[in-house]
């Protein structure tokens, strides 16, 4: 079978102190203008250095090119470590894709490291050997409101590439926030991705697009659905 590029999707908004790069957005909804969006919305979850705490999506989609594609995105909280002498906590990816009817088959487990104050540490990519370090943090609050927006900041890769994002909060209708995030990685690919997240702010879904992946000139689009 093919192997699809090591560049996966979530390679990597730094604001993965948001812990998830690619992420779920619209998920189908239609804004309802009746319904005003929440505020001051928790970002609990995206931040969460709870020991065992996971979260898991289904993923489906679509390419430029006719090919339909399926998958998973697994997020999970390992626990407290020790980096490099310094006291980290571990939150895992685990990302799986198929691009149907072609055999492209390619999974991806990305480690990341995050001290208390939750700016990132470092990246760990373990299937190739690949390894990332922010240049610039990103800024990222406690609560989202509409018209929030940031920096995701700035990641080294150790293949020679770097990525940085910028987010904003959108209203998503029916009483739902959308985190989007745009993301530029050197290589030539750019994401947006869109977490849909409720009042609560639990991720309900969510949807991906990039562009010059799985190669140049294709543009992949990715919906999640939480499990």
């Amino acid at each position: 079978m093919q192997a699809l590029p090591k560049v996966l999707p979530s390679i990597l908004s730094v604001s993965l102190i948001l812990f998830l790069a690619c992420g779920g957005g619209g998920g189908g909804s239609s804004t309802n203008s009746a319904v005003p969006p929440p505020t001051n919305v928790p970002t609990t979850e995206l931040t969460t250095q709870a020991t065992g705490w996971s979260a898991a999506f289904t993923i489906s989609g679509t390419d430029t090119q006719g090919y339909s594609w399926t998958g998973s995105y697994n997020l999970s909280v390992v626990g407290p470590t020790t980096v490099n002498g310094t006291s980290v906590v571990e939150k895992d990816v685990l990302e799986s894709l198929t691009r149907v009817n072609v055999g492209s088959i390619s999974a991806l487990t990305q480690e990341y490291y995050l001290p208390s104050s939750m700016n990132l540490f470092t990246v760990s990519y373990p299937d190739s050997g690949m390894t990332g370090t922010p240049t610039m943090q990103g800024n990222f609050p406690s609560v989202f409101n509409v018209g929030n927006f940031g920096t995701g900041g700035i990641l080294s890769l150790s293949n020679g590439y770097t990525s940085s994002s910028n987010w904003q909060i959108l209203d998503g209708g029916n009483g739902d926030l959308i985190y989007k995030v745009t993301t530029n990685i050197s290589s030539g690919v750019n994401e947006t991705s869109s977490i849909m997240m409720n009042a609560a702010g639990r991720m309900v879904s969510g949807q991906l697009v990039m562009s010059n992946w799985p190669s140049s000139g294709v543009t992949t689009t990715l919906n999640l659905t939480r499990q």
